[in-house]
């Protein structure tokens, strides 16, 4: 008996080897890089509550995000759009909580020169999608504030890029609405963060791979260190529930290099879900002797190892880049 599980472990290893060397040959090649396409999408990961301002006050309450547009995403898409959804009133019901929300391209000014953007026509018309276009006045940095109208009212947001398509829906800027033309310069801006994901079904077949690149949009003010993470995940759709995966991961800048045999980063699972830590200096070096990091994004390669009958499993992939702030 102890002579049968050990042929059949030393069976399992060699085929393992062989099917290594095997990937190994087809993953020198270039045209087995598949290029992600996918536009990031930022949002702010919680419930944030608007305050209502204060009449007669200078104090002000609302609540101030920064956001870092990537410029290599505006050739394949033009557009972007910010979604603010409310939980309490999914509708916009002006008979309910709703919050305004000015985009400006100054960081302290919110004036008709710098505000190209707003969720509102007047105090009683209100949206809850702006959608605009990138030539239109705005730059990399993207700076956004949010108040409620007449009661506290708790919201959440994304941001993502668009196609041309999208119709245009920008508002107009209104200075008695937030009524703070300016922002002290000690004003706190809140962090958002970044993910990627499929919005088509992925396959691949058993003892076969699929190799994916993507790029978040990394600027150092978002981190309070360079050893920030990027979390993959890739789930078995339920139309295949026995799928599984091997996850193999490298930094950007390894390019074609990354394969099963030489990679940074390793997750094997047998069930359906595969999720990959991938932490920026963890490794000081590519293997083709580059410094390896993880502003230039990342590699995944894909293997497929599940118990389907057709033996393809199928799956959706994800990432978030954890930027390790509150």
């Amino acid at each position: 008996m102890l002579f049968v599980v050990l042929f059949l472990c030393s069976l399992f290893a060699l085929r393992r080897a062989l099917l290594q060397n095997s990937l190994e040959e087809r993953l020198d090649s270039n045209d087995n890089l598949t290029i992600i396409n996918m536009p990031i999408t930022y949002y702010r990961g919680n419930l944030d509550a608007a305050s209502v301002p204060k009449t007669n006050s200078d104090t002000d309450l609302a609540d101030y995000y920064e956001i870092f547009a990537c410029d290599n995403y505006y050739q394949l898409y033009e557009k972007l759009q910010l979604s603010i959804l409310l939980p309490t009133n999914p509708s916009w019901s002006t008979n309910k909580g709703f919050v305004y929300v000015e985009l400006s391209t100054s960081q302290y000014h919110w004036q008709a020169s710098t505000v190209f953007a707003t969720n509102y026509l007047s105090a009683s018309k209100v949206f809850s999608n702006i959608t605009w276009a990138y030539s239109n006045g705005t730059g990399d940095k993207i700076y956004m504030r949010v108040i409620a109208h007449n009661k506290e009212t708790e919201y959440t947001w994304t941001l993502s890029y668009v196609t041309s398509s999208s119709r245009s829906q920008r508002g107009k800027f209104v200075s008695s609405i937030f009524n703070t033309p300016s922002v002290s310069t000690d004003k706190s801006f809140s962090p958002v963060d970044q993910y990627v994901i499929s919005d088509t079904i992925q396959q691949v077949r058993n003892d076969q791979f699929q190799r994916f690149q993507f790029e978040f949009c990394i600027d150092n003010y978002v981190f309070d260190s360079p050893n920030y993470e990027i979390v993959a995940t890739l789930a078995a759709d339920s139309s295949a529930p026995l799928s599984a995966f091997t996850l193999y991961g490298c930094p950007g800048n390894s390019g074609y290099y990354c394969s099963p045999g030489n990679f940074t980063w390793f997750d094997e699972v047998a069930a359906p879900i595969a999720q990959l830590t991938m932490t920026n200096g963890s490794n000081p070096r590519t293997n083709n002797g580059e410094k390896a990091d993880l502003d230039s994004g990342a590699v995944l390669v894909v293997l497929g190892f599940g118990g389907e009958l057709t033996q393809t499993n199928v799956f959706q992939l994800s990432a978030i880049l954890s930027t390790n702030k509150q």
